[in-house]
Order: structure tokens, then C-alpha cells, then sequence
């Protein structure tokens, strides 16, 4: 019986948001040129992450006069993760194929205060998501997302993403990114909700007490 369910989410340590090196160094790591601008994947590389949509996006972008965006994936594995799950024909058919020298894979890192802080723009095209503590996080650290509507957050809150669809087509998800950069003001709103609603309500405390209050009321106490 529904009423008799109580969904407690994870939650997110602020701290983690705290970038450990300049915006600077990490577009050098990224090797982006001054005037160029980073789509950030941060996940695994795997089917279920659709991370090949970050290719398709920027592709499609360069095609429509946006030269300027470069896509980056964040997270483990890479190039040949790609190759043994038959995406691509080679290690570098993710960007030679689909976007000729747009996409950067900086592998894994602890440091994703430092990544949120060099992107100017994120994405989570995943075609299964749970509770998405990237989702969260991306909201806590204050930047735009564009994301699929899949997960516990994503449904409880589908105002304060971009959505696409995890099927779409190259040109329908630089549309949206596109609609993002048309309607700035629009845009900085919903990253400002999403802050603040993640903020009072999806850190460690919040969850923490959450979870007391929920104990404290199955015993029955006070």
C-alpha cells in the first residue's frame, strides 16, 4: 500500500563541491582554448549513461554555427569502453566519427568542485538513473543541466532541468542546450531553484534528518 511507502533519496555533501584547483588549470587540462566552452558529462562511460549523446550534441552544435562548444566526459573508463561495447569501429570513432576533435575524455576524478566550476554547461542523457547523486550535485554546485526525465530527483522535480529525450537526435538536443542560451534570464531562475531546493533539502543533514524523524515516528516516540 502506497501510503505505508516512505522514499528517503541520498544525499549530497556540499563540501565535495568545493573546487580544489582554478577554472583555469582545469580547462588547460581539458585543452580548451580561450573562447571555447565545456558541455560536461560527469558519470561512467556505459550504455545506461548515454554518454554518446554528448558527442551527438556537440556535433550537431558545431553544424549550426556553434563552433565554440566542446563536449568533455568525466568519469571512468574511456575511448576503449566505447570500442568493446560497439559503439564505434576504433578507440577515437567517438570524435573522429560522430565529432571530429570535440570531445575530450578526462577520465575519473575526486575533484568535481574543480569540474563544476570549469563547465559552463551540464548534461545527464542517462537511459536509467536511481536516485542521481550527479543530478544533485550538478544542482547544488549551480549550473544549468540538461537532463533525461529518469530517476527519483529528475521526476520530483522535472522544472529545474532542460529536458531531452535519452533517443533524440543530434540536432533536438543542441536545440535544447540552444534554448538555454536564448532565454538566459529563464535559465539562471531555474539554476537558482535548483540550488536552493537541493540545498534545504538533498545534503547529508537534510537526508540525516529525515531519516531520525522517520525512525522516531515508526517508534512511536513523542
Amino acid at each position: 500500500q502506497r501510503h505505508k511507502v516512505t522514499s528517503i533519496p541520498t544525499g549530497v555533501d556540499p563540501q565535495r563541491l568545493v573546487p580544489r584547483i582554478s577554472v583555469a588549470e582545469m580547462r588547460r587540462r581539458w585543452h580548451m582554448q580561450d573562447g571555447q566552452k565545456a558541455l560536461v558529462f560527469l558519470g561512467r562511460v556505459a550504455p545506461e549513461k548515454n554518454p554518446i549523446a554528448v558527442a551527438r550534441l556537440v556535433g550537431a552544435l558545431n553544424k549550426m554555427g556553434h563552433a565554440e562548444w566542446r563536449g568533455i566526459l568525466v568519469g571512468p573508463e574511456g575511448p576503449a569502453k566505447f570500442n568493446t561495447l560497439g559503439y564505434v569501429p576504433d578507440s577515437e570513432g567517438l570524435s573522429e566519427e560522430i565529432a571530429p576533435g570535440l570531445v575530450q575524455f578526462a577520465g575519473a576524478t575526486n575533484d568535481v568542485g574543480s569540474v563544476f566550476a570549469a563547465a559552463d554547461h551540464m548534461i545527464l542523457p542517462s537511459f536509467i538513473e536511481g536516485n542521481s547523486i550527479a543530478l544533485l550535485e550538478m544542482w547544488a554546485a549551480g549550473k544549468p543541466v540538461l537532463a533525461t526525465p529518469v530517476g527519483f530527483v529528475a521526476h520530483e522535480h522535472p522544472d529545474l532541468v532542460r529536458p531531452i529525450q535519452p533517443y533524440a537526435m543530434g540536432w533536438e538536443l543542441a536545440q535544447a542546450l540552444i534554448a538555454d542560451l536564448e532565454d538566459p534570464q529563464g535559465t539562471a531562475e531555474r539554476v537558482r531553484r535548483a540550488r536552493e531546493i537541493t540545498l534545504a533539502n538533498y545534503t547529508w543533514e537534510a537526508i540525516g534528518q529525515r531519516w531520525t524523524d522517520h525512525i522516531v515516528s515508526l517508534a512511536g516516540v513523542g
